[in-house]
């Protein structure tokens, strides 16, 4: 495939880890591309891929991680010139480690995202750690409990996503909820389709504390502290 240089440069870098063959950097590399190209419209591709792992990948993963990005971005780059398509903006690459995600099964998804939009405040190319949380969750207006058992706390459409909402309103990966960076919870749009609100006010990044009203388009939740 191609990028092949910089992917063989990490070939035996990897069988040195023993990562297992979906993390082999040939084996990711194949499924990012086949994401960006299933994922393109109107001749341009999706420039923000993300990667969930299950936080044992993501510990052993860690080590290659500056050397894959740079091979990654020359795999997207051929494959979209092979396809005569055009990267929406300059590649992002974030690796996320989940819990709900099975080792050695990498979930690899791929959407546009405007450099000149507001910026969340998720952190690039950087594995994110995993903290657990007792006691809070998410009240659906339609009925339904989505509990908050840890961040960061993935919420969209895809399958993938930490708390699945099954609505076309709602982006595949529309919003997430994550620690804050002085204490406490926050609530991070990721640059969906409709808009992330709280409280009635379109959002980036704000504060979350029990009480508060978030809508995911027209999908409302309301986070709880549990009796």
């Amino acid at each position: 495939m191609s990028g092949r240089p910089a992917l063989e440069r990490l070939a035996s870098r990897a069988l040195r880890l023993g990562l297992p063959a979906a993390l082999h950097p040939a084996a990711l590399a194949q499924a990012v591309v086949d994401e960006v190209l299933a994922r393109a419209r109107g001749g341009e591709a999706p420039n923000r891929v993300t990667v969930r792992l299950n936080p044992a990948d993501a510990r052993q993963l860690g080590p290659v991680l500056p050397d894959l990005e740079p091979a990654l971005a020359e795999s997207l780059d051929a494959a979209c010139r092979a396809a005569g398509l055009r990267p929406f903006a300059p590649w992002q690459f974030r690796f996320v480690a989940a819990a709900a995600v099975p080792a050695a099964e990498p979930a690899v998804a791929a959407d546009f995202s405007d450099p000149a939009a507001p910026a969340s405040a998720a952190p690039v190319r950087e594995t994110v750690r995993i903290s657990r949380l007792n006691g809070l969750r998410l009240r659906l207006a339609g009925g339904g409990i989505l509990p908050l058992t840890h961040v960061p706390f993935l919420l969209g459409r895809a399958p993938e996503c930490d708390g699945v909402i099954a609505d076309l309103a709602v982006s595949r990966r529309h919003a997430e909820i994550r620690r804050a960076p002085g204490g406490g919870l926050e609530i991070c749009d990721l640059g969906s389709r409709n808009g992330t609100f709280r409280n009635g006010e379109r959002i980036a990044a704000a504060p979350l504390e029990p009480g508060d009203r978030i809508a995911l388009g027209s999908v409302e939740l309301t986070l709880e502290e549990q009796p």
